[in-house]
């Protein structure tokens, strides 16, 4: 008997549920050594792959200015190492148990009980009174009366408030106003400002919302995926433990991650035949498109890939053509209904050129992880100052789940026909592997919480299942799948932030623009003086330019900025600070206020990224007023 005889009798014993404990226990087996000889084999290929320079040269062309750049550190190489050094594992292990299946292909089968059926998911009273426990405790106020200090005020949410209120002044986002994420994070934002008072409190209300909804997207998929309440309840458990509570920053809610699940609603009906199912994928895509630029790249790549999975040549054809059309009709709708607020021309330009530099980005750092780039990290042979430290182990753990739900999911294939439920979980799958590469460009603990969403419903759906293989076995049998459920539930819970949210003093704000919140003394003494100078010198709506990095200001302030992107470290090309200086040549404001809420990001001093525009100011522009305040310090220049 050949091998290819052998491995389709596997696969008929396996579809018919009939391979004995045995037979299991030794694929898995074989699965776990294979994965280990992969990841040791990357580890061995690496060391002898000679490292390419080739995108530190182009990223240099192009005027990127990075902490990798400067230092020559290979990004892309990185990239490249740990997309191999997973390949490698998964195949490994892939092959491993292939080769046992064969193994054992001419046992006696002994027949095991077939895997029950599928119940609709449903929502009823207890799904209910659970979510609003996750929402009350993902919603708490800590993060609403969070303390506003200078470098979160000014610059993280400064990003959001700054667009949000220049659309109260007229102006359009991305025209007039330069915004990294799309416009459904900062819409919502805006609407709160026009309802209500432009405050920071009343940003800080809506991004706890737009949070809160996150939290409810993510429940919502899991139910739809959990075959179990009990499932269901440890993904929420899991939601609340590891998603991290709503930063007062529209780019760091749950929201942003979970607009990826959308999708998942219609996947089952539409891996079950039902044409209106492909037209609401499609639909389903847009709400990731016009929230950031990756998500939307991410979204849209595995929803196109749902449309081939399961389906012949005739059948993904038909898919993918209702797929577009729903995508192109819902998409048309949502751009006419922004154009007066929004240039969507620029946000694609803007985000293609941002998804275009995510590994040897301007914000670009060093991963560290045990295979594939140990040997650029080791010693900091680069002197990029590369701080490991706790990240280490979570990024190996991160791998390393990753790893094991995709070899689980390509195993499944070895069955003639995926139920819907594993489809969509092939599709979350894909979308944790897409929204990966942002982790690797910039490795921290807000890029982690990004992926934690499609990680929690991947390794439940695995828990599930090894629970449910394990109750249906006796004696040892039992153990290799309960060793697996536990393994994966201690990977998971090694992600969480061991950090706890402290309560802030209540230091109440007597300033509109800041609101019932928080703020150091000193912070507010600071926003009063620089207001009163600027409206002493310049009439109300007049613009003034801020640099380098804190565009909180323009909304504290009320006015305008005279450059699309106030700040300079989100400049990634040198095309970028040209276009700032030629506007700047054009129309140069009468003052500058110069505040370094950062006076570097990785080492790499606010000059550095943009020395063009830092050339420009010291030429034109000449110090009358510097404000002290406290700590905080702030200078007022006026053009000479």
């Amino acid at each position: 008997m050949g091998f290819g005889s052998r491995l389709e009798r596997a696969r008929r014993r396996i579809a018919a549920g009939s391979a004995t404990p045995r037979d299991q226990s030794l694929v898995a087996g074989a699965m776990l050594l294979g994965a280990l000889a992969g990841a040791l084999l990357a580890h061995g290929v690496v060391q002898i792959l000679p490292l390419s320079t080739r995108g530190v040269a182009a990223a240099r062309a192009a005027g990127v200015v990075s902490a990798t750049v400067r230092a020559g550190y290979p990004k892309d190489s990185e990239l490249l190492f740990l997309a191999g050094g997973l390949a490698l594992t998964a195949a490994a292990s892939l092959a491993a148990g292939a080769a046992a299946a064969w193994l054992r292909a001419g046992a006696a089968p002994a027949a095991i009980p077939a895997p029950p059926t599928e119940p609709p998911a449903r929502f009823g009273r207890f799904e209910a009174l659970v979510l609003v426990a996750l929402l009350i405790y993902g919603m708490q106020p800590t993060p609403l009366l969070t303390a506003a200090w200078e470098w979160r005020l000014l610059l993280e949410e400064g990003a959001h408030l700054h667009p949000a209120n220049s659309l109260l002044l007229g102006e359009r986002i991305y025209a007039d106003v330069g915004y990294l994420y799309g416009p459904l994070l900062v819409l919502p934002l805006a609407l709160g400002f026009e309802l209500t008072t432009p405050s920071v409190f009343t940003a800080r209300v809506v991004t706890l919302a737009m949070h809160g909804l996150g939290l409810a997207l993510v429940a919502a998929a899991g139910r739809a995926m959990f075959r179990t309440r009990v499932a269901w309840l440890l993904c929420c458990v899991g939601l609340a433990a590891l998603v991290p509570l709503a930063h007062p920053r529209a780019h760091l809610t749950a929201l942003r991650p979970a607009v990826t699940l959308i999708p998942l609603f219609f996947l089952p009906a539409m891996f079950r035949g039902r044409r209106v199912a492909a037209y609401c994928v499609g639909a389903a895509v847009t709400p990731a498109l016009f929230t950031s630029p990756e998500v939307g790249a991410v979204t849209l790549f595995a929803a196109l890939a749902a449309t081939v999975l399961g389906a012949d040549a005739r059948e993904a054809s038909r898919r993918l053509l209702r797929f577009g059309a729903g995508l192109g009709v819902s998409a048309a709708i949502v751009a006419a209904l922004l154009h007066p607020y929004v240039d969507s021309v620029l946000y694609l330009r803007d985000g293609i050129s941002t998804l275009g530099w995510a590994g040897m980005g301007h914000l670009s750092r060093p991963f560290p992880v045990p295979w594939g780039a140990d040997r650029l990290w080791l010693g900091d042979p680069y002197g990029v100052g590369l701080d490991a430290s706790g990240f280490l182990l979570r990024g190996s753990v991160l791998d390393a789940l990753l790893v094991a739900c995709g070899v689980a999911l390509a195993f499944l294939g070895l069955r003639r026909a995926w139920t819907p439920r594993e489809l969509t979980c092939a599709v979350v799958w894909l979308i944790a592997v897409g929204l990966l590469p942002k982790l690797i460009a910039r490795p921290g603990p807000h890029q982690l919480a990004k992926l934690l969403p499609p990680l929690i419903l991947l390794v439940g759906v695995w828990v599930e299942g090894g629970w449910r293989m394990a109750a249906a076995r006796r004696g040892p049998s039992r153990v290799a799948p309960a060793a697996l459920c536990a393994a994966s539930l201690v990977g998971l819970v090694c992600l969480a932030d061991p950090r706890v949210p402290r309560w802030p003093p209540r230091v109440q704000s007597l300033d509109a623009r800041l609101g019932p919140i928080p703020v150091d003394p000193a912070l507010a003494h600071l926003v009063t003086q620089v207001r009163a100078e600027v409206d002493r010198a310049l009439p109300p709506g007049a613009p003034i330019w801020v640099t380098p990095n804190a565009p909180g200001w323009h909304m504290l302030l009320d006015r305008p900025s005279a450059v699309r992107t106030p700040d300079v470290f989100t400049l990634a090309t040198a095309e970028q600070r040209r276009e700032v200086r030629r506007a700047l040549e054009a129309r140069p404001p009468t003052l500058l206020l110069r505040h370094r809420v950062r006076d570097e990001i990785d080492g790499v001093p606010a000059n550095a990224y943009a020395p063009e525009i830092a050339a420009f100011a010291r030429a034109n522009y000449q110090l009358v007023r510097r404000v002290v305040s406290g700590t905080h310090r702030a200078e007022i220049l006026k053009r000479r």
